[in-house]
């Protein structure tokens, strides 16, 4: 078609797209086989817009004519241009595998994998585009944002460096990098990247870059301004009003921060991250249902987004449903197998939900051990000579807790006598948070370190850097915890104590301390080597409220109280709570709960204990409050029920501070023993049960005698005075031991390796 083809060629010179296709078809009416045609016509309806056309144009191109490499690439456009990444990466892969020198395939293959989230898969394609297309720096930015996906951030850095070499005044190029030294560690690197990228055109990323790198470094106030100035320039930017909400939330701002991502709902209300932060603003005013709602809003837009997952998660297993917790941060697991925040969640849920047996939850915890060294390259640490045995140790402590918290309770009174002429102390804080507490700790330390948002190798470089000797994890699973850290090697000896009661599941964590000798099930179910060295010690409140006379003698009848989180109370501790309920009829319940005040949750609460058999007029449940009001509570209760099989642990301790006992089951691990532990050292061994009947039985006996209630609270605080549980010395050169111990068996056995292992 020689005259048809000069005719066709200036209609597409002239941008007559519409008359060219409709030459085209007809030609291809005539001329069916005709596959350059078919496919310069798939690319003119793509170009128009009409993917349906393109996607049946190019198909049938492929068929005639299967093993054309341009033809599968093109294929692969149109359902990119459809956003249907997944059918277009199979064929991308069939353009490589047909043509290795298929550039725009490789380019598009790693693109549409990032869409997917799939990162890791991203970065072989990527590197094949950078090396086929050397002077194009968009295949080194995209791969540097799939390693910056992955927390690669040396390979992220890289990779935006040779991006950065070919576009020199790319903005994105500039803040993704700045980003990358950020979370890398190399703030100043980050802040002259930033500038850069300022001075080329200010815009929202250049000023959000500077705000989250001024509020990483604790400038709050100037990370503020740099937020409302990207603010200024586009008003409602969702990415800015979620990154004003954390600082917001950081900085106890909350209404101001509802206000932000109100105000960006109302001109994004699809935008799945601003509905994330709806509902943990929902969440922090215990309208869990409209949290629920937000959430699950967010995870419809965007289902592989893990962040909305994990705060789902987290928002069932506060409101007691383990079960559908565990699902959630499986599901998210699956979408994201190493992120370590949703990994400790489910470990978290599954020991306090009671959901799966002791062997199936140890290996859980090996998983995470496994994925998270998988991914950590391991710091080597030169061995001392025996000379530096008996040197001053430098000791670092990593937590989320160093501020009001239940742990220091238990760490700032042994912190505070440690042997500073054997020890030099060092505090890393993985929390935003500062308190009055915090700044306690930080004047009782020889250097305080706020790591919070590092990324974990930069954390362990900084803490291998400082020439660590022996680092300590105060967390455990639990929020916030540092423990990828851990999986770095960051001190040649690391040792896990206080925050979580069990194994981490790292190889690389030399030692668990441990408060009591351990049992048969945690020696066989731990990674680290236990040591029983008594290491507890616990300060009461300052100021706490006189211990009150029992309140059945005004009320006239026995109450009960529950204070332990909703997913403690397992099935079989509530069934046994109800049964001794059944046997006193006179006797109430008062239980502390997340929303406690709200219908929802009074509704909830009140069928179980209809299923029960119990009245449930008889169940006062009120909503969690300030320290201050939790210890108030204790006035009003004759006696704890303490959960099982995961036992009572800080709020134990505060209960028989109060002057009110436990009735607790004793078990066979730290999780499950710390309520029968307490009333054995307070030789209450009479209120330990071993089983649901002897527990019904001793709750019996000792809401029907009076006198024996009175006694007991007349001297429980006296008694834990004079018990060893208020032994700081004891603790803290018990704590002095381990580490010195762990030292030298460091020093004198020189064919361990160092890498950790």
């Amino acid at each position: 078609m020689s005259a048809g083809g000069t005719a066709l060629t200036t209609l597409l010179q002239e941008g007559r797209h519409a008359e060219a296709c409709h030459m085209l078809r007809h030609h291809l009416s005539l001329n069916a086989l005709d596959v350059d045609a078919l496919v310069l016509l798939g690319k003119l309806e793509l170009h128009l817009q009409n993917t349906d056309a393109a996607r049946d144009l190019f198909a049938k191109a492929a068929a005639h004519r299967p093993d054309d490499s341009e033809i599968a690439f093109a294929q692969g456009v149109v359902e990119l241009a459809a956003n249907a990444p997944e059918p277009a990466v199979g064929h991308f892969r069939t353009a490589l595998s047909l043509n290795q020198g298929n550039a725009g395939a490789a380019y598009n293959l790693g693109f549409a994998l990032r869409r997917l989230g799939r990162h890791a898969e991203a970065i072989e394609p990527l590197q094949l585009a950078g090396r086929l297309t050397a002077d194009d720096g968009n295949a080194w930015f995209n791969l540097g944002n799939a390693f910056l996906a992955l927390a690669r951030h040396d390979d992220a850095q890289q990779a935006f460096l040779r991006a950065k070499s070919l576009m020199p005044d790319s903005v994105d190029v500039l803040v993704n990098l700045a980003e990358a030294q950020r979370a890398g560690g190399n703030r100043d690197e980050a802040e002259t990247s930033l500038r850069q990228a300022h001075g080329l055109a200010p815009s929202v990323a250049t000023f959000n870059g500077l705000g989250n790198l001024l509020a990483n470094r604790g400038q709050v106030d100037e990370a503020l301004e740099a937020y409302l100035e990207a603010l200024a320039l586009v008003p409602h930017d969702p990415d800015t009003a979620i990154n004003l909400c954390f600082l917001m939330e950081r900085t106890q701002r909350q209404e101001v921060a509802a206000r932000i991502i109100s105000d960006a709902l109302a001109a994004h209300p699809e935008h799945p991250g601003l509905l994330n932060c709806q509902g943990l603003i929902l969440a922090s005013r215990s309208d869990f249902i409209g949290a629920k709602v937000a959430f699950e809003h967010a995870v419809a837009l965007a289902p592989r987004d893990v962040l909305p997952l994990g705060n789902l998660g987290t928002l069932q297993a506060s409101q007691g449903d383990a079960e559908g917790a565990a699902n959630t941060f499986r599901h998210a697991l699956s979408i994201d197998p190493y992120n370590a925040p949703i990994h400790s969640n489910l470990l978290f849920t599954l020991l306090h939900g009671h959901l799966v047996e002791d062997t199936e939850l140890f290996q859980e915890h090996l998983r995470f051990g496994q994925r998270q060294e998988e991914i950590a390259q391991p710091i080597a640490h030169v061995r001392p000579h025996a000379s530096n045995l008996d040197r001053r140790l430098r000791v670092g402590f990593v937590s989320p807790d160093f501020r009001a918290h239940a742990v220091s309770h238990f760490f700032a009174p042994v912190l505070e006598r440690l042997n500073r002429a054997q020890l030099e102390v060092f505090l890393y804080s993985t929390a935003w948070i500062m308190d009055e507490v915090s700044m306690r700790l930080r004047a009782s330390a020889d250097h305080w370190c706020g790591i919070a948002g590092m990324a974990p190798d930069a954390a362990a470089s900084l803490i291998a850097n400082d020439g660590i000797d022996v680092l300590i994890d105060l967390a455990g699973h639990t929020a916030l915890n540092g423990l990828p850290i851990f999986a770095r090697k960051a001190a040649p000896i690391q040792m896990t104590w206080l925050g979580y009661p069990g194994t981490t599941g790292l190889r690389r964590m030399d030692y668990r301390l441990l408060g009591t000798p351990p049992s048969s099930k945690e020696l066989a179910f731990s990674t680290e080597t236990l040591v029983p060295d008594g290491i507890v010690v616990f300060e009461p409140p300052a100021n706490a409220p006189d211990v009150s006379p029992p309140p059945v003698l005004r009320k006239g009848y026995p109450t009960l109280g529950s204070v332990s989180r909703a997913m403690k109370i397992s099935p079989s501790a509530f069934g046994t709570w109800c049964k001794i309920m059944r046997d006193m009829p006179q006797c109430h319940l008062s239980m502390l709960l997340p929303a406690g005040d709200t219908r929802e949750v009074k509704r909830a609460w009140a069928a179980r204990f209809e299923a029960e058999g119990v009245d449930p007029a008889r169940v006062d449940i009120q909503p969690e409050r300030s320290f201050k009001e939790f210890l108030e509570f204790f006035a009003g209760i004759d006696l704890v029920l303490d959960p099982f099989p995961y036992s009572g642990g800080t709020t134990s301790m505060l209960s028989l501070w109060m002057g009110v006992p436990l009735i607790a089951m004793k078990g066979n691990d730290t999780a499950s023993r710390t309520g029968g532990t307490l009333m054995e050292v307070l030789t209450f061994d009479d209120l330990v049960a071993r089983d649901e009947t002897s527990y019904v039985a001793a709750a019996l006996d000792l809401l029907a005698d009076r006198n024996r209630l009175q006694e007991i609270r007349a001297t429980l605080r006296a008694r834990m005075m004079l018990s060893h549980l208020m032994g700081v010395s004891r603790a803290s050169t018990s704590l002095t031991k381990a580490i010195t111990n762990a030292w030298r068996h460091y020093i004198m056995s020189p064919e361990k390796d160092t890498g950790g292992e």
